[in-house]
């Protein structure tokens, strides 16, 4: 059994790289974040921003060995959704094993959100531990997927949480398996005092707007309005509904299996949890990414089928990701070469473009506002989508003026920007407001909780 689950785990690997390189550019919107990340770590030996992630670390290091920062990141994605193949296979055999290689959703994380990605293989590792089990490994997968990405440490509190609930419902839960959660706790808890980008209380301040009280259509079927889904990624996201609801039914009637599905359902039902916002994707499309982690395990609980006739399914993973489907890098590298020198010491400009603009200038840009206590006269911003007449009208008597670098952008101090916003706050023209505050005009400050022990 060994060869064959090095031989999935093998060629879940292949079929998701040979994907990701079909493309030059990074994948995702956020790909060159990743690319900036590993390149300042090896050049300099330090990341471009603190991030206690071992996910970023380890692309660095893959970095190391393979020239092209680009290709070090793809590979190491792959990488990542790899290793879910054996953790999946140790929690529930052969059938888990070959949706980890199969799964289009787990592509999908590869090619957009690594760091979340990163945190799979250690979760499934903690769902297979039973107590005759060291306990070293149950600790080291506990803090890898804690230290991922702050969804995994959240995802943990849920599956601890039901684990607990299930075990108080069946049987008495030892003491000693108390005495370990609660051990870990700790240390977490020490680690986010420490390190960046780990969750904290804090970062419930990241959950304002998160939620809506008017729910329509559960998730994650309105997410696919906003992203291009293939169908196999559609089914596979929603099976999580029959999946928890099948637990539930199992829940209730399999006293046996109690810990088990406890530790499944919470997480489950936080992935799907009807009050998410599904006008954006934030918080709650992330969560539905996850679903299928827990959603699986619970469908193919007691399905023993070991055919290498259904080996083919793999491919099905091509269908999770677009290479193709990017930012528009080439008409923002032209942006970029437009910029008047010297370039400013930040600035201010979309997601995804600001981290390309690191990439390509070694300067700093921002996908946020500027915190207040920063020199507006310093700091220039690219603001789009006003017309000449627009800008004519609302910075007439302010300098310096604005310098456009492209049919639908221009070059502006932030100070001029700021007094723009000023004067068009009491305008009633709904679809200017719509315009100056897009994603691409990014008005709301960095949370506190991102700047916590930087």
């Amino acid at each position: 059994m060994a060869w064959r689950i090095l031989t999935l785990t093998v060629l879940a690997f292949v079929v998701r790289l040979q994907l990701f390189l079909s493309s030059a550019e990074p994948t995702g919107w956020d790909g060159y974040s990743y690319v900036v990340q590993v390149e300042r770590f090896v050049s300099e030996g330090r990341l471009h921003w603190p991030d206690a992630s071992w996910v970023t670390y380890f692309l660095a290091a893959l970095h190391v060995v393979i020239p092209s920062a680009i290709v070090a990141v793809k590979v190491g994605a792959c990488l990542l959704a790899a290793l879910v193949v054996p953790a999946a296979w140790r929690l529930g055999g052969w059938p888990l094993a070959l949706w980890a290689a199969a799964s289009p959703t787990l592509t999908h994380l590869a090619g957009d959100f690594a760091k979340n990605l990163g945190v799979v293989a250690p979760l499934l590792v903690v769902l297979a531990w039973k107590r005759t089990d060291a306990r070293a490994p149950l600790i080291v997968s506990v803090l890898l997927a804690a230290i991922a990405h702050r969804l995994g440490a959240a995802l943990l509190v849920a599956l601890a949480l039901g684990a607990l609930l299930g075990a108080l419902l069946s049987t008495s839960t030892p003491r000693r398996v108390l005495g370990l959660g609660l051990l870990t706790a700790l240390g977490f808890a020490a680690l986010t005092a420490w390190l960046p980008n780990l969750l904290h209380p804090a970062d419930l301040e990241r959950l304002s707007g998160q939620l809506t009280f008017s729910p329509g259509v559960p998730t994650p079927w309105p997410y696919f309005s906003l992203r291009a889904t293939s169908w196999p990624e559609r089914v596979e996201l929603l099976l999580a509904w029959p999946a928890l609801l099948f637990g539930i039914w199992r829940f209730i009637t399999q006293r046996a299996e109690r810990v088990r599905l406890g530790a499944l359902l919470l997480p489950l039902a936080v992935c799907v949890f009807p009050l998410w916002r599904t006008d954006q994707l934030d918080v709650g499309y992330r969560l539905a990414l996850m679903a299928p982690v827990f959603a699986f395990p619970v469908l193919l609980a007691h399905v023993t089928s070991r055919t290498w006739l259904l080996v083919p399914l793999v491919l099905l993973a091509r269908t999770g990701f677009d290479p193709a489907v990017t930012p528009p890098w080439k008409s923002w590298r032209a942006i970029i070469a437009r910029i008047p020198r010297p370039l400013p010491p930040l600035l201010i400009a979309p997601q995804g473009f600001n981290f390309l603009y690191d990439h390509e200038t070694q300067h700093e840009s921002l996908a946020w506002s500027p915190e207040p206590s920063l020199d507006r006269t310093t700091i220039y911003r690219l603001a789009w989508d006003l017309t000449d007449g627009e800008w004519a009208e609302f910075t007439a008597d302010l300098t310096p003026q604005p310098e456009r670098l492209g049919p639908d952008v221009v070059y502006v101090r932030e100070d001029v920007w700021e007094r723009v916003l000023e004067r068009t706050r009491d305008d009633p023209d709904d679809g200017l407001q719509a315009r100056l505050h897009t994603w691409k005009n990014p008005s709301r400050v960095r949370p506190r909780s991102l700047l916590r022990n930087h």
